[in-house]
């Protein structure tokens, strides 16, 4: 499984049971959940094209290209190392997708990838497309020795910042000290050009025995991160070990903490999480983690950060100011009238026609979650 090695062993769906939007305990109408995709095997990342088409990533190898109202086809099988969490968990399109068909995949390479590794390592490759077919023959390696050397956290989420770099989120590999080591990739937010180059602005270019992709650093495995719409500043949702989740915000140089210090933190050398939860003594794994915006959903659910946690089975939503001050977390679900909709959320997406997806990775489906004003 491409989550928290802690989650492997879990082999069964759940239902989301969350607290009521609003405290009211009644549930709200105008929201409906369908399936936008399914038949799937362990989907793990989702992106949207400009035109409405859903792209999907399989843990095993394969991407998928959903047209709506047909079933998803395999668009490109990768040679990929599946060992734990190790496996394709990552895709963005390029900004200039509609033109040019370029398109990025974070995957862990093993020995019949192209230009194999000597062990299993994460890469970041860009593709081109024709049609609803990804050229294999296309890949062009941007960035890879990403280690994996546990197979366990290996993080692997892609976005394109307002900037028009590429934004790659790594895991620490299951040696937390390299999430320290600038001299590593692991345990990090990079940023890259699109041809793999690194922005002459990044802020550790130029400086000894530090890697110029390095963005910012000190993270676990922040499995899914955005950005947010005002500022453009990184919100990470990283997956904590024994005792906290976190969202962090921040952004060029940023330090938060891992692993010598997880939580909020007082000291001024590390970046203290906008919002963190305590596990309470029981299993926790932050994922998904978008902001609506342009949506048809009711105000009061317009410009809040939702996101899921894959073990405790919940959607959340809360508001993250520009100030780094929160609202109150919100449950998401039984007061919408959603109750039913499968546990195991591992992305979060907004489509363009304003509504939410989940990909729930243990049903091997997409949710739909939209909104009609009731009559």
């Amino acid at each position: 499984m491409i989550v928290p090695h802690r989650l492997r062993l879990l082999v069964v769906s759940v239902l989301l049971s969350v607290a009521g939007c609003g405290g009211s305990g009644e549930a709200r109408t105008g929201f409906h959940a369908a399936l936008a995709a399914s038949g799937l095997t362990g989907p793990t990342a989702i992106a949207f094209a400009a035109d409405g088409r859903l792209f999907i990533c399989e843990k095993a190898g394969a991407v998928k290209v959903l047209v709506e109202g047909q079933s998803p086809k395999v668009a490109l099988t990768l040679n990929v190392a599946t060992s734990l969490e190790q496996g394709v968990s990552g895709i963005a399109l390029d900004p200039d997708f509609a033109t040019n068909r370029r398109l990025y995949v974070y995957y862990t390479a093993n020995a019949l990838s192209l230009s194999p590794p000597p062990s299993p390592s994460n890469r970041v490759s860009r593709f081109t497309m024709t049609g609803d077919v990804i050229d294999p023959a296309s890949e062009t390696i941007l960035l890879q020795d990403i280690a994996s050397v546990s197979g366990t956290h290996n993080a692997g989420c892609l976005r394109f910042g307002e900037d028009g770099k590429l934004y790659i989120a790594t895991g620490d590999g299951g040696v937390p000290a390299s999430a320290q080591d600038l001299g590593s990739l692991n345990g990090k937010i990079l940023r890259i050009n699109r041809d793999g180059s690194v922005p002459g602005d990044n802020p550790f270019v130029g400086q000894a025995a530090k890697r110029a992709e390095v963005y910012a650093y000190g993270l676990r495995n922040p499995f899914r991160f955005t950005f947010r719409p005002g500022d453009n500043a990184l919100v990470i949702g990283d997956v904590g070990q024994d005792t906290w989740e976190e969202v962090n915000v921040g952004g060029a140089g940023a330090n938060f903490g891992w692993p010598l210090h997880e939580g909020p933190s007082s000291d001024p050398a590390f970046v203290s999480p906008t919002y963190a939860y305590n596990h309470n003594s029981r299993g926790a794994s932050i994922t998904g983690g978008v902001f609506l915006i342009g949506s048809n959903y009711p105000e009061e659910y317009r410009g809040r950060y939702f996101f899921a946690d894959f073990m405790q089975y919940k959607l959340n939503h809360v508001a993250i100011r520009l100030d780094n001050t929160v609202s109150a977390v919100e449950g998401f679900g039984s007061a919408e009238g959603l109750s039913s909709l499968g546990g195991s959320v591992v992305d979060i997406e907004q489509g363009p026609n304003g509504d939410l997806y989940l990909v729930d990775y243990l049903s091997g489906v997409v949710h739909r979650i939209s909104f009609t004003d009731p009559p």
